[in-house]
This record gives structure tokens, sequence and C-alpha cells, in this order.
């Protein structure tokens, strides 16, 4: 790419469909200079995803996301203009009648990049670009954070080495690059969790979890799934859950050299050191005999669940009858009475003649670790299958059909990771930002949950809320207590009745369908009884914490995350911070040639040798300081980031919620993260 003014000589480079151009550097304010509209509107494209790319990156990089907007065909079908917005320009709609709400992030942002082909030069020109927004700008990714590894890419780079042939066992050149991995990976994150176990002297185990995943384990533990590649290969292991957004989120992960009752055994054991001795309230597994038994060993008061997914599949292969997995599927996902579930049990083993079939008569003897009917009332947050998230299965599932050594592997399973936290930060974003469209009658119960709730989670709120208009009340029972019970059903559907039980002096709410005892959402019938009893909020004991935006802010995870900080190890890693921001330029441009490189070798040389002679004065004035406490002390917020001007920080510090603190713990707390992830 031709680049004229927009090329920078001091910036990084970087390469997008085999073009160059400048996208990052140390500071963001030399890439702010960089990316003027002169600048920009100066650069050439060589293709249109080269385009495409520069915008792309340059979106990540200041905070917003990208839409296409329209295209410009010319002859032979062959596009001539394209234009890429802001994800929230243009307005939201107002809805005249009632319906299913669509809740906007749209302001009206003006920012726009627009290129057309020049015919003369065959180079894409940029005919359009606005750089300014009229919403605030969210989590901003450095390039590398915001392209981690392809798979496909990472896969068929690697070379096929006799050395990394199947095998049963890691090898003692795996060992080696694995914990070596691990080892360096700790020395860049330190609270990183990860321990090994060594059978007959060889490595045959593994486990760790990084700072991010013990972070969800406290908000999301409660509920676990396991996920497991089945091969003749090493054996990964992976244990997830829904977070606030109802997306995946990584627990823990585990690499095994065999699938026996002790390696499982090993592995929740650690898990439980991860979770300090916190068992899950419930855990979904894919029916392995090794796992089921591990599970009844170290988590006997974790509700075990057998995933739907693999019910289905190996249901589908039992008869050949498209109507038997119907009829299974109706026992396995729908809410019956115990007294229907075994007259619909009894029919279906009947018509299809499986009165002898060992799986059918397995299956009846599991009925309470499969069947919605038993299962109801307990909490499972929505999780049935370990084949909920697509991304593990469409990347991870493919390890064992590809000779990887551990430490690739490894390498590969983090960038995997990062892609599905990537998301969940988009997903923050955008339920910070959505604007509020109200779709039913209970408007001030409807702002209500949206101000509390995620956005996918609101989604679900308001669909029990939209459904509340078709339930009738059959009959209003009132005797001397102070309780009351509701009688509701659909209207038409008289026969298939739910009661609600209300108790006015403790404002609680219990209704017959378990909904929100199994997945944390209220169920429409419980909005029936609170409009009918006239409240205009819904009361806090059916808002689960988990599925609100500061599920993540109140985890108790962080009371321990650090110790308490003193004055000067507050100063220490301000200096830290300014330190790095200011070599960081000159280490860049030190690798850029030979003879740069011996003039920044020699600077470092000298300055090493002058900070080793003030070396012990530096000592006696840290003795002489005068350390007050640290709750006297305060910094000012709005300087804090001057200290610390990192490429990583903005990312790390909107991801993980380090703005809900507002005491001088949280202050700390900031600044000790650039020092994990540097």
């Amino acid at each position: 790419m031709e680049e004229g003014k927009g090329r920078s000589e001091s910036g990084p480079n970087r390469r997008v469909n085999g073009t160059s151009f400048s996208i990052n550097d140390p500071e963001n304010q030399r890439a702010k200079k960089l990316w003027t509209v002169d600048n920009v509107k100066a650069m050439r494209f060589k293709s249109l995803s080269a385009a495409k790319s520069f915008y792309r990156l340059y979106a990540a990089a200041t905070g917003f996301e990208v839409e296409k907007q329209g295209s410009v065909w010319g002859e032979n079908d062959m596009v001539v203009m394209r234009r890429w917005v802001c994800n929230r320009g243009g307005f939201c709609k107002k809805k005249k009648n009632l319906e299913k709400a669509k809740h906007s992030i749209r302001a009206d942002c003006p920012a726009a990049f627009c290129v057309s082909l020049g015919y003369a030069s065959r180079r894409w020109l940029v005919r359009e670009f606005v750089a300014e927004h009229t919403h605030e700008l969210g989590f901003k990714l450095c390039p590398q954070i915001y392209q981690p590894i392809e798979v496909e890419d990472y896969l068929t780079s690697l070379k096929d080495d006799s050395s990394t042939s199947y095998r049963s066992y890691i090898t003692i050149d795996d060992a080696e690059a694995a914990i070596s991995y691990l080892t360096e990976k700790k020395d860049s994150e330190p609270r990183l969790f990860y321990e090994v176990n060594y059978v007959n002297a060889s490595l045959a185990r593994i486990f760790f979890a990084d700072s991010m995943a013990q972070l969800d384990c406290s908000c999301f533990g409660d509920v676990v799934a396991v996920y497991r590649t089945n091969s003749s290969d090493l054996h990964f292991v992976i244990l997830f859950s829904l977070n606030h957004h109802h997306q995946t989120t990584i627990l823990g992960c585990a690499i095994l050299s065999d699938e026996t009752v002790e390696a499982y055994t090993w592995m929740f054991r650690k898990f439980l050191d991860l979770m300090q001795g916190c068992m899950p309230l419930s855990i979904v597994t894919d029916g392995n005999k090794a796992l089921g038994e591990a599970i009844k060993s170290v988590l006997p008061e974790s509700r075990h669940r057998l995933c739907t997914w693999h019910l289905e599949k190996i249901a589908s292969s039992i008869v050949d009858n498209p109507s038997f997995l119907a009829d299974f599927k109706v026992l396995m996902l729908d809410f019956l009475s115990l007294n229907d579930f075994e007259l619909k049990w009894k029919a279906m083993v009947e018509n299809y003649k499986l009165s002898e079939n060992p799986w059918i008569l397995e299956m009846y003897r599991k009925r309470h670790e499969w069947a919605e009917t038993y299962l109801r009332g307990h909490f499972w947050a929505g999780l049935r299958s370990t084949k909920v998230c697509q991304v593990l299965d469409g990347n991870l599932s493919r390890l064992s059909l590809h000779k990887l050594k551990l430490n690739q592997v490894l390498s590969l399973y983090d960038s995997v990771v990062m892609k599905i936290r990537i998301n969940e930060g988009k997903a923050d974003y955008d339920s910070k930002y959505s604007k509020f469209a109200p779709s039913t009658p209970l408007v001030k119960m409807e702002k209500q949950a949206f101000d509390i709730f995620t956005r996918e989670s609101y989604q679900r709120f308001l669909s029990e809320m939209q459904m509340e208009m078709f339930l009738v009340a059959l009959e209003i029972d009132y005797d001397d207590s102070p309780c009351r019970k509701y009688i509701l059903a659909k209207i038409d559907h008289e026969d298939l009745a739910y009661e609600v039980m209300f108790n006015p002096c403790g404002l609680t709410i219990e209704c017959s369908c378990l909904k929100f005892e199994t997945f944390g959402f209220p169920c429409s019938h419980i909005f029936h009884v609170l409009k009918s009893e006239g409240f205009k909020d819904v009361p806090h004991n059916l808002m689960h914490q988990r599925w609100t935006k500061s599920a993540k802010s109140t985890a108790q995870f962080w009371r321990n995350y650090l110790p308490p900080v003193s004055v000067d190890v507050v100063a220490g890693m301000m200096s830290y911070g300014r330190v790095v921001c200011s070599s960081s330029p000159m280490l860049y441009l030190g690798t850029q040639s030979e003879e740069a490189f011996k003039i920044v070798s020699s600077c470092f040389v000298k300055l090493k040798g002058e900070l080793d002679r003030q070396d012990n004065s530096v000592l006696d004035v840290q003795d002489n300081k005068d350390t007050s406490s640290s709750s006297d002390w305060k910094i000012d917020q709005s300087g804090l980031w001057d200290y610390i001007n990192y490429p990583y920080f903005e990312y790390v510090r909107f991801y993980l919620h380090f703005d809900i603190f507002e005491d001088n713990f949280g202050y700390v707390l900031k600044l000790s993260t650039v020092l994990f992830v540097c």
C-alpha cells in the first residue's frame, strides 16, 4: 500500500493481505497523530480486502466496531466503491405498536470510511474518512490482541514432524516444552494456576487456569460443563460454563495421557483447589463412565446431568426413525409430571419394541440424570449440553486430527480463548450502550430489568413478560393465612395450569413450573401475579445476580486478589509503567538496523553502570522515606492514566471491569494489572 503522508517512519508496521502499513506504536498519542484525516485520505490500497483490514484494525485500536453500509457495482459485476461505518451509526426506528423490542445501540454516529477504485492507478483510493463519534468509545485492542492466531493458518504452518506422531503418553520433549511454556506465561501472569502430575517418572497430566479463568470460576463456577476430545492421542479436557451474556466462558483446562478414573479424579481435585474447595452446584458431561465415577468420588454434592446432544446422537442410532427421536426429545426436554413421564415412556418403548434394548433400559435407570421432569427445580443456568460452544467445537476438536507438539497445543488454546474473551468484551459494550425501547405495558418493570440485566439476559427476561399477557387466572385462593394461591393457565389451554404461591409478608413468590429455580429468570406466571398484586418493580430476590451487568463486579474473587499494598509499592508500579512506556519506542527503533542496535545497546550498558553506582544511595533514600498508611493516601484519578499508557491496558481495564472500584484499592489493582500483562 502506498500511504503517502500516512506513512510513519517510527511506528511499527504490520502486513495485512500482503500490504504493509503502520497500525500501532507503544504510545497512543503517536497513533492518533498518525491517523489524522489528511493522513488516512492520502492512503492507497492494493486491494479491497486490504482497505477493509486497515479500517477494522483502526476501529479495534480506537474503540468501536465496523459494519458494511453499502457497495457500488461497476461493469462485470465488480465492486468499484465500498463504504464502512461505525456500528452505532443511524437511528433506532420508533414503533407505534407494542411488539418484540429491538434495543438498538444506534447513536447517529457519523464515523465512516469509504474507498473507490481508481481506474488509472488500479488502486483503492480513500474517498471519505470521518473520525468523529457521537458516543463514548469502548475498549481499545492493540492489533496483536484483535488478530489472534487463525487456527487454519496455524495448523497448516506446522510441519509434519515424526517426533509429533500420535501417542498415548507425553514425550520428554513435549513435557519440557509444555512446562517451559507455562513457566514463561507465569512470569508475565503471576496469578496463573497450573499443576502437573507424573506417573512412572513421566509427565501424564497437566491442569491450568489463568487469572481470567479464576475470575470466571468465582462468578460462574456454580454450573460447569466438561468438554473433551475423543481421540487416540492426548486427551484435551476443558471445563467451561455460561457467563452473564450466555456465552461460553473457560474455567480451566487439562491435558491427560489417558481417560481413567484416576486421571479425572486428579483433574477434579485440582479444579476444587482452583475453586477454593467450593463444589459446583451442577455439572454436565457427555456420559463418559470414568468421568462419572470421578464426579461421584470428588464432587458428591454436585448434581450430574448427561449432555442432551450426545443423547440425541445415540438415540438416533438406536432406532432409524425420526419419530422416535422426536418422542425421546419430548421426554428429555419437556417438563412433564411424573405420571405423564411414565405413561409416555411406556408408550414409546411399546411402540418401537424396545423393551429388551440395553441402552433404553440403562437410560430409564439413569432418568434422574437426563430427563427434565427429574432435573427441574435444580439450577442449571440453561446449560444442557457440552456442545454449546461453536468456537471450541470448530477449533479445539481438531487438535486430535493434527500432529501438534504440546506447547503448540497450548499456544493454539490461548488464541482460541482470546477470541472468546474478545466476544465477551464486545457484549459488555453492547449491554452498556443499548437504548431502551419498551415493548410491554409493564414499562417501569421492563425498564428496571433493562438497567440491571445484560442485553441477552434481558431478552430472555422480556420474553417471559410478553407471555404474561396470554395468561388468565382460573382461581385465586384466599384463606386465613397471609399467603395467596393463584391458579394460572394460558388462554384456550386451561387444562395445563400452574400454581403460584404469593406471600406478601416476605415478598416470596413460588411457581410450580420451577423456571426461576432452574434457569434464574422469573416465569410468566410470576409476572402475572406481580401485575395482579400491583407491583411496579420486580423484587430483588427475583433478580438473579448471575445474569446482571455487575455479575463480575461483585465477585468475591477480587477481595483476595491482591494483598494490602503500601505507598512505596504503588509508587514503584507507577514508575515502572512510565519507564516501560518511555523505553518502548527506543527498544523498537533499536531493532530496525544493525547500527541502531549498537547505539541502543551501548546506551543501556552505560545506563546500567550508572544505576549500579547509584544503587546504594537509592536504597538509603528508600530506607529513610516516611511511609504513610495506604488508607490516607489518595491518587488523582484524572492523572493516573498519564503514568500508565500501555497498548494492552485499555483492553484489560475495560474487560476486567476495574472501573467499578472507587477506593484506593481499585486504583492499585489497575496499576498491578499492568505488571501482570507485561
